[in-house]
């Protein structure tokens, strides 16, 4: 049945349900909510909080598989007033035309990793890596030992041959260290 009556003055809509009553209510123009059993499922509000209490959450699927699943649609972007809302600020994250998983910073920032609430690897502006370290300077830095003081470890799966190490530049092809 629709009811267009209300008890507020800013009118509504109630759609309501052939066995359970379910409800889609319209307060203003800045929020709409579903309603079933007495409970708000969900709530689209442009002023405040909103929810999608229960279920998983598609966009491009009817039948997401996780809590948010984005199918078909290549990006998902994030922008603020700092960084501009264009193509081309903020960063996107997701999967290219050629199935590669994608995490760009369109800013001059840096691409930071942290597990344990603490930064361990950093991408900085520049694209230099660091690892243990927030400011490095070279295209790899590694810094930090764990308790037997060894900061880096590089370990060949090959049986049957020792690990190789190769330290050269573009003039010399000189500099590699094997089987240390």
């Amino acid at each position: 049945s629709l009811d267009t009556s209300s008890t507020n003055s800013h009118g509504g809509i109630r759609l309501s349900g052939y066995t359970t009553p379910s409800d889609i209510s319209y307060w203003s123009e800045a929020q709409f909510a579903m309603e079933y059993g007495g409970v708000y499922k969900n709530l689209i509000d442009s002023n405040g909080d909103s929810y999608f209490n229960g279920g998983n959450v598609g966009i491009g699927t009817t039948s997401p598989n996780r809590a948010i699943q984005v199918h078909n649609k290549y990006y998902i972007q994030f922008t603020d007033s700092t960084t501009g809302s264009t193509i081309n600020d903020g960063a996107i994250y997701g999967i290219d035309s050629s199935s590669n998983a994608v995490m760009w910073n369109k800013e001059a920032g840096a691409l930071k990793f942290a597990t344990s609430d603490s930064e361990q690897v950093r991408i900085d502006n520049t694209g230099n890596v660091g690892i243990g370290t927030t400011g490095p300077t070279f295209k790899l830095q590694v810094e930090g030992a764990d308790a037997s003081g060894w900061t880096a470890k590089i370990k060949s799966t090959d049986a049957t041959n020792t690990g190789m190490l190769y330290l050269g530049s573009r003039a010399a092809n000189a500099g590699a260290i094997q089987g240390i």
